[in-house]
């Protein structure tokens, strides 16, 4: 009997024991369902974050569009403001042109060269002078006298004499020469008259 009743008590100590762990165990066994709401939470706030970050980025997007919109309007309506052409109503210089006026049908009208005879047409003959020496000629042509070009060196080249309308004459030093161009027209016919023009080359005196 009395090893029965110590089994017993050794039994009921050992469930005792067994309940307090068990006890404990339940105690300290963290709470899931609060934990997984914690985590819920937090993604649905960084959701919610990433959402009014997108807002924000679409609306300075859409506010930049507006501003570059407005520049680009402005832009365009200067630009048309250029391409006005008020008329001028004043009286215009020029009221004849071509063999309306037969006096000024011919002149040394070509820009940029050092001598040169043209109409006041736009589709015209033309004549003018070139000149090199054989020492500076270039394989490619260049050092050709024709155009006005600083690269010449020239010493000088002017017009001396010249009414505007029926004759000139012009010098152009060129090294060691002295060219004289001149030329002369003589009114009469359908075509603005006649006109001649002369070209001589002398050494420049020292």
């Amino acid at each position: 009997m009395s090893s029965l009743g110590s089994t017993k008590a050794v039994e009921l100590e050992s469930a005792a024991i067994l309940g307090g762990v068990m006890t404990m165990t339940r105690q300290h066994k963290p709470n899931i369902a609060s934990h997984q709401s914690g985590k819920s939470h937090k993604k649905l706030s960084f959701a919610d974050d990433v959402k009014s970050t997108v807002g924000i980025s679409w609306w300075k997007k859409a506010l930049a569009l507006v501003i570059l919109a407005v520049a680009v309007g402005f832009a365009y309506m200067g630009y048309l403001e250029t391409r006005v052409n008020s008329p001028f109503d004043d009286q215009k210089m020029v009221v004849k042109s071509g063999l309306d006026v037969p006096e000024r049908y011919w002149g040394s009208y070509r820009p940029g060269v050092y001598f040169g005879l043209k109409t006041r047409d736009p589709h015209s003959l033309v004549a003018g002078l070139m000149w090199y020496f054989p020492r500076l000629l270039s394989p490619d042509g260049s050092n050709i006298r024709h155009w006005c070009e600083l690269g010449d060196n020239l010493d000088r080249y002017t017009w001396v004499q010249h009414d505007g309308t029926n004759f000139g004459v012009q010098e152009l030093e060129d090294g060691p020469f002295l060219f004289t161009t001149s030329y002369v027209k003589r009114l009469g016919g359908l075509h603005g008259g006649d006109w001649s023009a002369r070209i001589t080359v002398n050494t420049k005196v020292q």
